[in-house]
């Protein structure tokens, strides 16, 4: 992850999940048809401690879905990561 901000957001250009009410450190949101969650407090620092010692890897090969770090900013959140989108399967009757 870089340290430069590519991308400066507000409230106003955020997509609120309304399914992200259960982590306290992070909201998820969408933005240009992505999935990002915002992250604040001890929610950021789990992030960086996982990806400094190479576990994001480890836990997309155990199932979890893919995330990676993003360049973004939102006032009132210190980290964003990039969620892989994954499409529900068809129900088949």
């Amino acid at each position: 992850m870089t340290s430069d901000i590519a991308e400066s957001l507000d409230f106003s250009g955020v997509d609120w999940s309304p399914h992200s009410f259960g982590d306290p450190g992070g909201r998820l949101f969408w933005h240009h048809n992505l999935l990002y969650r915002a992250l604040r407090g001890q929610s950021t620092k789990a992030f960086l401690r996982m990806e400094e010692q190479r576990l994001i890897p480890r836990c997309v090969a155990w199932g979890l879905v893919s995330t990676r770090g993003a360049d973004i900013a939102l006032a009132g959140y210190d980290l964003f990561v990039e969620h892989e989108i994954i499409r529900p399967s068809p129900v088949v009757s």
